[in-house]
This record gives structure tokens, C-alpha cells and sequence, in this order.
């Protein structure tokens, strides 16, 4: 008989900023309800690992959901959506995994996001801190500089401003570093209380934990989650 995996997929309509989204979600396990936001270039298949973990499953409802636009999550249906500028801001981001979680019935879940949602995990925090037990910020920052919001891509990679290249360079490149099969990890550091430089602004949220990788390693997931869920 052939093996299967522990994972389940479906679809779920969600209603964000007054736009239906039928978005796609994966999930495995049973406990503590965990959402798992992908990086910008990538979809749920980066979090393929921890859903098949069985030390994780055990304690923790994996739940992992691609972005509009991103894998299955197909731009929605019966709007004009090529006529408009692409653009994922901080409350369209903060409202969509918010509104998932209303959907599903989950209770305070914890929110882990790697890269852009790794951005995200400190903006719900701070903004929703009645809302998750715990947010877990991997490869993320406390905040994106103003000036590379306002000029894109150029002056974040130094590769992307050189003229010579075409256009098509830059979504390869961010595959190459975001795409669910990159599994090299670089330095990883990570504390169970919230960083010093965001505390004054976060207050009383949820624990905050910092981690510096490439991807999330299977080895060093349970022990964050750990970290980040002892008090929850």
C-alpha cells in the first residue's frame, strides 16, 4: 500500500479589504494552532518539512496558506485584477492571515513568517496582540527602510541595480534565494523575549522570537516553537 503523508489541503473563500479570496491551505497536526506565512517569492510548500514531523504535529495544528497571486492561491475571480498595480501592503497582509484565523475558529494561534512574513510577525504583534499567543519573526527585520519601500527592489540587492541586466533577472534571482527547495541555512540566532529595540512599541504582546536563516530547518523548529509557546 503506498505511503501517505499527514498533510490535508483545501480551499477557503475569504473576504479582505472588500475583495473575495479563494485561497489555498494545507494543514497537519493537532494542539496549539500554528500559522505559517511564506516568504514573498515562494508559497506553502517551504513549510513541507514541518508538516510532516511528527515531534511538531504532536503539539502543534500546522497550518500553512499561500498568499493571493501565490501558489494555488489564484488572483481573484471576476475582478480585473491585471489592470491594477500589484502592490501587498502592511494592513492587506495583517488582515488576510487575521481573517483566516476568524475563519478556521482558531484560538489565539501562534504566527510564524519567514522573510516578508517574518516582517509580518512583528506588525501583528504590535497591531494584534489579543490575537496570537506567540509570533515568530525568521529571517525578518523590525522594520523596512523608507526610502527602499519607496524605490522597490533597487538599493535592497545590489545586484538588481546593475543596468545590464534585463528584467527577467530579478524574479530569478528571487527565486534562487526564496523558492521552497533552498535549504541552505546561514547563522541562526534566536531568544525567547521580545528584541530590546521593539519592546517600548510592542508592550504587552506575545513573545517575539528572532531567527536569522535561509530557510526554517526542521532541527531548529521544535526548539523554537518551544521557546516561543513556554508561557503560552
Amino acid at each position: 500500500m503506498a505511503r501517505r503523508e499527514p498533510i490535508t489541503g483545501s480551499y477557503i473563500y475569504l473576504s479582505v479589504q472588500g475583495v473575495e479570496y479563494r485561497i489555498y491551505f494545507e494543514e497537519a497536526g493537532e494542539g496549539i494552532p500554528l500559522l505559517l506565512g511564506h516568504t514573498a517569492g515562494s508559497d506553502g510548500r517551504q513549510y513541507r518539512h514541518m508538516l510532516n514531523d511528527p515531534d511538531v504535529l504532536k503539539d502543534y495544528r500546522c497550518i500553512v496558506f499561500d498568499l493571493p497571486f501565490h501558489g494555488k492561491s489564484l488572483p481573484p475571480h471576476g475582478e480585473r485584477w491585471w489592470e491594477k498595480e500589484y502592490k501587498m501592503t502592511k494592513s492587506f497582509m495583517m488582515d488576510l492571515p487575521n481573517a483566516l484565523s476568524d475563519a478556521l475558529r482558531l484560538e489565539r494561534p501562534v504566527y510564524l513568517g519567514s522573510s516578508m512574513g517574518g516582517h509580518l510577525a512583528v506588525d501583528l504583534a504590535s497591531n494584534y496582540p489579543e490575537n496570537y499567543r506567540a509570533t515568530i519573526c525568521v529571517e525578518g527585520a523590525l522594520r523596512s527602510a523608507a526610502e527602499y519601500v519607496a524605490v522597490g527592489m533597487a538599493g535592497i540587492r545590489k545586484e538588481f541595480d546593475n543596468r545590464r541586466l534585463t528584467g527577467t533577472r530579478q524574479p530569478q534571482r528571487c527565486c534562487s534565494i526564496s523558492h521552497p527547495t533552498r535549504q541552505r541555512p546561514t547563522s541562526a540566532r534566536f531568544s525567547g523575549n521580545t528584541p530590546v529595540a521593539a519592546r517600548a512599541s510592542l508592550r504587552e504582546t506575545s513573545s517575539i522570537i528572532t531567527m536569522t536563516t535561509t530557510c526554517l530547518p526542521r532541527r531548529h523548529a521544535r526548539s523554537i516553537l518551544r521557546s516561543a509557546c513556554s508561557t503560552c
